[in-house]
């Protein structure tokens, strides 16, 4: 979901102040509603050819960082923490 449906804020959002059940409203508003209140969309938002990521999730973030970047930081990881 895009949407931070989870957080209170949005709950109340949605059931006070605009009176609508967020599963229930077709695209096009969902968009209008963005439009006019950007913050209720879960960032971070990473995309790339192969994958998708919405919201933060520090272990699948990494999983866009390059191959050769993540080998290197575990690698310096593991020296830190003085596993051979």
């Amino acid at each position: 979901m895009v949407l931070m449906t989870s957080s209170r804020l949005v709950q109340r959002f949605f059931s006070k102040k605009l009176n609508i059940d967020v599963e229930s409203i077709s695209v096009s508003e969902l968009l209008h509603l963005i439009e006019q209140y950007p913050s209720l969309l879960r960032r971070p938002i990473i995309i790339d050819a192969k994958r998708m990521q919405i919201g933060f999730n520090e272990d699948e973030i990494r999983a866009f960082l390059p191959r050769s970047y993540r080998k290197q930081e575990l690698k310096e990881a593991t020296l830190r923490a003085g596993i051979n």
